[in-house]
């Protein structure tokens, strides 16, 4: 992973205080394609979805962002507007697709099952321990083949609280 330890510092430090939407968007974009090697041409924003009213905030791959300045407050609007671009996604394209809501502070994972959006987990990032964002992100917006099937690697990819593992539930 590609970003100096010092800027991912101050990107965490950044994002912890709830800088708004267009910072979130710009930091988080930063880091999927600084940090994680997600090609700029997979990264997409605002995003019209005239079938539903809307716009996807980001898309990166088949991860749906959706950035809001405090997700204290705007979950509910959050998970609708999830709601609505998840099912759009995967009706349109026939690929199953993750949802993130976050302000910075609060990162949220989504799915569509059975028609209704199901809470995979959600991360907050520390500045004591800045690169568990990446790897948080890295299991969230990619998918890898050069995983190492060690067990502590099992337990983070594919254990009670991960992102795989509540989705295989759904």
């Amino acid at each position: 992973m590609g970003m100096a330890a010092r800027r991912l510092e101050s990107v965490v430090e950044h994002l912890a205080s709830r800088p708004g939407h267009e910072t979130v968007r710009t930091l988080i974009a930063e880091m999927c394609v600084n940090a994680l090697d997600i090609p700029q041409s997979d990264v997409e924003f605002e995003i019209r979805v005239p079938e539903v009213r809307g716009r996807i905030d980001g898309l990166f791959g088949s991860t749906v962002f959706e950035f809001k300045r405090d997700l204290r407050r705007e979950s509910d609007d959050a998970e609708e507007q999830l709601t609505r671009y998840l099912t759009e996604r995967e009706r349109s394209t026939g690929r199953r697709y993750l949802g993130v809501a976050t302000d910075g502070a609060d990162f949220v994972a989504y799915q569509i099952a059975n028609g209704d959006l199901q809470k995979l987990g959600s991360f907050a990032p520390s500045v004591e321990d800045p690169r568990a964002l990446l790897r948080w992100l890295d299991r969230s917006v990619t998918v890898r083949g050069d995983i190492v099937p060690s067990a502590e690697t099992i337990r983070e990819e594919f254990g009670r609280g991960s992102i795989a593992f509540n989705r295989a539930l759904g």
